[in-house]
């Protein structure tokens, strides 16, 4: 059965749940509109930082985990509706192995939102031309394991509608 990767997701029940991944934790909003809209009741945040998960209060659940050490989700198989994925893709070393750890929490019909750079916008392009690098993406600096300093995987839509595919995941425009 194919699951969303962006989808309304109107259909979650009274218990549903979310997992947001994201370095912007902090900065949803109490609760997220998002949460309110798909009709969540619990919210479990998943980052790298502590203190950014503890500043968001709307955060019943706080899990410590670097994607890029374990890219293994510590969850259960269809444990999750949905999945918010904000500012996170572009710092992972493997996105293929973490989207099918998305598939594998989402339930039956569960929604992936995720944001990205935009590595084609006419910004972008007139940068690469330029430096060589995309907008959003500088030059990596060797043999630094800084996931939070530098994106790493520019990818475009296209890329990620085929990533998402290898997992049963279908994209909705």
């Amino acid at each position: 059965m194919a699951r969303s990767a962006v989808a309304s997701g109107r259909d979650c029940r009274s218990t549903a749940r979310l997992i947001a991944i994201s370095k912007w934790l902090p900065k949803l909003a109490t609760p997220p509109l998002i949460y309110i809209w798909l009709g969540l009741k619990k919210l479990t945040g998943l980052g790298l930082s502590p203190d950014e998960l503890a500043q968001n209060k709307s955060l019943d659940q706080r899990i410590i985990h670097d994607l890029n050490a374990d890219p293994v989700l510590p969850f259960e198989r269809d444990a999750f509706d949905a999945v918010i994925c904000t500012s996170s893709v572009e710092y992972l070393i493997d996105p293929v192995t973490v989207f099918g750890e998305i598939a594998r929490v989402l339930k039956p019909g569960g929604a992936l939102l995720f944001t990205t750079p935009n590595v084609l916008s006419l910004k972008s392009r007139v940068r690469f031309l330029l430096t060589g690098c995309y907008y959003s993406f500088g030059l990596l600096t060797p043999f630094t394991k800084d996931p939070v300093r530098q994106h790493i995987s520019p990818f475009t839509v296209n890329r990620y509608a085929w990533m998402l595919s290898q997992h049963g995941l279908t994209v909705f425009r």
